[in-house]
């Protein structure tokens, strides 16, 4: 049932469940390293952290949203933004191990994605932090960033809306 232009599955959940934020500790996986070990580690870590505090049941998201990615780095090797979004997605998607996707997730699929937005910032102690013009949790990927090499921030939000996007 659509609340506001929205599609949601599970109960007790409201419009203001979006944005959806967390972060996740540690070096993003490449998507040039599917079917490792390493890329099902992440892949289940950004799936964890999802849902870690959630009070849903079923899929938060069922129908159109857009995502932010933000990739904080330190002394992390750098990686192609572009390679470590599927690893992501797949987390979000409850995609953890087998064939069988997580009950509880944050997508029902991931080509509800309309928007995928991927940002790569390095950063160190010399690095002029705004806290007050970041969110909270990505303030916190930051913060992590620099005590552990590296942090992912990831937020989901509303689809775009295509009537504005579109000249005549």
């Amino acid at each position: 049932m659509p609340i506001d232009g929205h599609k949601y599955l599970m109960s007790g959940a409201t419009v203001s469940s979006l944005p959806h934020e967390f972060f996740v500790t540690g070096s993003p996986v490449s998507v040039n390293r599917y079917g490792t070990a390493a890329y099902r580690d992440w892949r289940s870590d950004v799936h964890t952290e999802s849902v870690n505090g959630g009070s849903w049941s079923g899929c938060l998201v069922s129908g159109t949203c857009s995502i932010l990615v933000r990739y904080f780095r330190r002394c992390d090797r750098q990686k192609d933004v572009d390679n470590i979004l599927k690893a992501i997605l797949d987390g979000l998607d409850g995609k953890v191990g087998g064939q069988t996707k997580q009950t509880i997730r944050v997508l029902l699929d991931d080509k509800h994605v309309e928007r995928v937005v991927c940002q790569r910032t390095k950063i160190d102690f010399s690095t002029k932090i705004n806290a007050r013009r970041l969110r909270p949790q990505e303030y916190a990927a930051v913060l992590a960033a620099l005590s552990n090499q590296a942090a992912v921030f990831v937020s989901v939000t509303d689809a775009p809306d295509h009537q504005r996007s579109v000249t005549r």
